[in-house]
Order: structure tokens, then C-alpha cells, then sequence
């Protein structure tokens, strides 16, 4: 028999490493036992070492019980989950990350339990319809940012609960490497939501480094890093490139390139959106020239890189402002507070 010992236990279905990675980190902090069907499902290691670390812990026994009902399971979109409903009753609450397949397929397990459903800031009129629904049913859903609620049909959140980024007390960024860093998987078929053809047009000729899973064919590809390298990559390149990744409002890497005092240039409102939404907010978080450069122009765009590239000083002072922008807006002591309030107002703590 299991031991619940103190606190409660978590349930967590994944769909995104790296917002796996923080929400079981928060959630640990909070006092909940975690145990999660994603990449961090493995007690001992995430499943790809470019992951980030684990920085919370999980009960071995639920663990062990979880690896009976799936004793080949390694996170995939496509791979099914096994459940018992013995196994789902000893978790106290129930969190799924922007997978509506798995509320369908579990529904029947779920429903006597706290249940809440994360957006991850993606969206469109088909799932704030679902969104709809399943907050009839009582699930509590969360939001990235409220420019969400711009979505076509918008269905509701409960809580909206940024991303955080951890970020050094001193400023170590360098700039020594007069490179563009651009940090993104799987860029060639993403390269509408990504408008990764744009940029490639903007940047010809440009050093450009291009970091992420499934990049091949790319010019200047190199592949995934672990969180050590990317760390020292964005120290090192002289600026960052963040090419989005639509309707979300805004990124992981986006935030990361900002703490580690590397310059960001992006796209403005009208490239950062499909056209008829009104979802992006990168550029809302950058004082265009003073934290940052946006632009729906190319040919601008091209030009803020090629100063950034030609003037240290001038990236240095940009960087510095950015990791403002985090202090204020981006921190984990920020993101904590607002899980415990949703969680307090469900009558979990």
C-alpha cells in the first residue's frame, strides 16, 4: 500500500518539457508529492539530457506503481497512458498540460478529482469551445497571459499564471561571439507559426546559430544543447533572435535570452500574430532600443541586428535592461504565489 505520508499528491500529464520542469518544481515546493507521465516521469533523470534538471522529488512508490501500468512507457505524443482507478485515487488533484485528448480518453477516472486543465498559451477557436465545456464540469483552467483572452470564442481561465526564468544576481553576459543565437526546434516545419523563412531571408549573410531539436537543413543548425551549454551559448552570442512560435503570446527561450543579459530582437505585433489574432505580447515586455528591439519591418530588423553585432556596448546596455524586465515580471517567487492561490481557492492548501 502506497504511503501518502504528509502533504498531498499531484498527478501531472505533460505536454511541454521545459513547462513540466517548473510546474513540478513549484508544486514540490508547495508540499505536494509530484509524480508525473512526461519527461520527468523517471525518478532518477529527465529523458533527454538537453532537458532542464530536476529540482524536486517524487514518491518511488508511485513511481513503482505508475511503471506496473506502463512498464514500456517512454513519453510521446502518440504513446497511450494506462491508468487503474485504484492508481488515480491516490493523487488529491489531477493537472493537465494543454492535452485535451487526455481529459476525453481519462474523463471517466478523473472526474471525482480536482482537475486542472493548462492552456500553455495555445489556443483557437476549436479548443476555447473545449475550454468552455470542461469548465462546466468544474476543472479549473489556467492561463499563460492575458492576451489569451483575445482568443476567438474565449472560453475562460480561472488563473492566469506566467512563466517564470531563474536568473543570476550578477550579469555575466559577454558577448564575445558576434553571432545571432536563435534557440528553436523543429523550425523547418513550424516555419509558418515561426516565420522562420522571414528570417532567414533578414539574416542573409548574417553569423547566425541556430540551436534546437529537428533543425536539419537549416544553415547554421548545431543541433540541441543541455542547459549547462545553452547557459554559456547565451552569455557568449552577441544577441538573440526569438522567432515566436504562434498564437502563443510569448516563449520560454524569449524569457532565458533576456536573464542571461543577451539582447533580444523580435518581431512586432502584426508578424508576431496569424493574421485576425491579437495574442502575441513579446514585444509588450520591450522598450523597442532601450530593453530590446521589435519591428514588423524586416528590413529594421535586419538593421537593430547589425548594430547589436557591431556595437558590444550598445548589446551590453540593451541586455542589462532586459534582465529588468524579468525581475519585475518573470520570477518563480511570482509564478509560486499564483499556483498557491489557485490551489488554496480549490481547498487544497
Amino acid at each position: 500500500m502506497i504511503s501518502l505520508k504528509e502533504g498531498k499528491n499531484l498527478l501531472y500529464l505533460s505536454c511541454h518539457s521545459t513547462l513540466e520542469a517548473c510546474d513540478l518544481r513549484t508544486y514540490s515546493d508547495l508540499g505536494f508529492t509530484v509524480q508525473s507521465t512526461g519527461f520527468y516521469a523517471y525518478p532518477a533523470r529527465p529523458t533527454h539530457d538537453h532537458l532542464l534538471p530536476r529540482l524536486f522529488s517524487t514518491n518511488p512508490l508511485l513511481y513503482d506503481e505508475f511503471r506496473k501500468l506502463n512498464p514500456d512507457y517512454t513519453y510521446g505524443y502518440d504513446v497511450p497512458l494506462h491508468f487503474t482507478k485504484e492508481f488515480v485515487d491516490k493523487f488529491d488533484v489531477i493537472v493537465v498540460s494543454w492535452r485535451y485528448d487526455y481529459l476525453q480518453q481519462y474523463w471517466d477516472l478523473f472526474k471525482d478529482k480536482h482537475v486542472v486543465f493548462e492552456s500553455a498559451g495555445q489556443s483557437d477557436a476549436n479548443r476555447e469551445k473545449q475550454i468552455a465545456e470542461i469548465r462546466k464540469k468544474g476543472i479549473k483552467v489556467t492561463g499563460v497571459m492575458t492576451e489569451e483572452e483575445n482568443y476567438q470564442g474565449f472560453g475562460g481561465r480561472d488563473k492566469f499564471i506566467w512563466l517564470y526564468v531563474d536568473i543570476e544576481e550578477e550579469n555575466d553576459w559577454n558577448g564575445e561571439d558576434e553571432s545571432i543565437l536563435v534557440v528553436n526546434s523543429s523550425s523547418k516545419i513550424r516555419a509558418y507559426p515561426c516565420n522562420t523563412n522571414l528570417f532567414l531571408q533578414l539574416s542573409k549573410n548574417l553569423p547566425v546559430k541556430f540551436y534546437g531539436l529537428n533543425n536539419d537543413g537549416l544553415g547554421g543548425a548545431l543541433g540541441p544543447l543541455n542547459e549547462k551549454d545553452l547557459k554559456e551559448v547565451y552569455k557568449n552570442c552577441r544577441l538573440f533572435f526569438s522567432l515566436g512560435s504562434k498564437p502563443s503570446p510569448i516563449t520560454y527561450n524569449f524569457l532565458e535570452a533576456m536573464a542571461a543579459g543577451c539582447p533580444v530582437v523580435t518581431w512586432g505585433p502584426r508578424l508576431g500574430n496569424f493574421p485576425g489574432f491579437s495574442t502575441y505580447a513579446m514585444h509588450k515586455y520591450i522598450d523597442n532600443g532601450v530593453s530590446g528591439f521589435y519591428s514588423d519591418n524586416p528590413v529594421e530588423l535586419r538593421q537593430y541586428c547589425q548594430a547589436l553585432l557591431e556595437d558590444q556596448d550598445l548589446a551590453r546596455k540593451v541586455g542589462n535592461n532586459g534582465r529588468d524586465i524579468i525581475k519585475k515580471y518573470f520570477t518563480y517567487e511570482l509564478v509560486k504565489e499564483r499556483w498557491k492561490e489557485l490551489f488554496e481557492e480549490m481547498g487544497l492548501l
